[in-house]
């Protein structure tokens, strides 16, 4: 059962559904990978109690880093925007926080 993959599929931009559509027809363990990286990122229950402590430690870790991407990705964004972003590392971390945003996707559609 892919509930959190489920509910989050009719809000998906096309490409990135055509993608996921893709990957789960022929791949046979898309769908539970997928499921369970959904639900570790939105920071769901692992679906194995078992492993919830464990889970819930990297769940956190996670989400911090997530959180720092973000931030970054934003306030370099609004620099380079606004022209503040003046040495060679800013435009380097830059270019590197804004194709970490995309890796979810690109990996998506470089499986399909």
């Amino acid at each position: 059962m892919a509930l959190f993959l489920n509910a989050i599929a009719p809000h998906l931009p096309e490409t990135l559904l055509v993608a996921l559509t893709t990957l789960q027809s022929t791949t046979p363990d898309a769908q539970t990978t997928l499921e369970s990286l959904v639900r570790f990122v939105g920071g769901g229950p692992t679906s194995d109690s078992s492993l919830q402590s464990k889970w819930a430690e990297q769940q956190a870790a996670t989400l911090s880093a997530i959180s720092s991407v973000r931030g970054q990705s934003t306030n370099r964004a609004r620099a380079r925007e606004e022209g503040l972003a003046h040495s060679e590392q800013d435009l380097h971390l830059l270019e590197s926080s804004e194709s970490m945003q995309d890796m979810f996707g690109s990996f998506l559609v470089s499986v399909a």
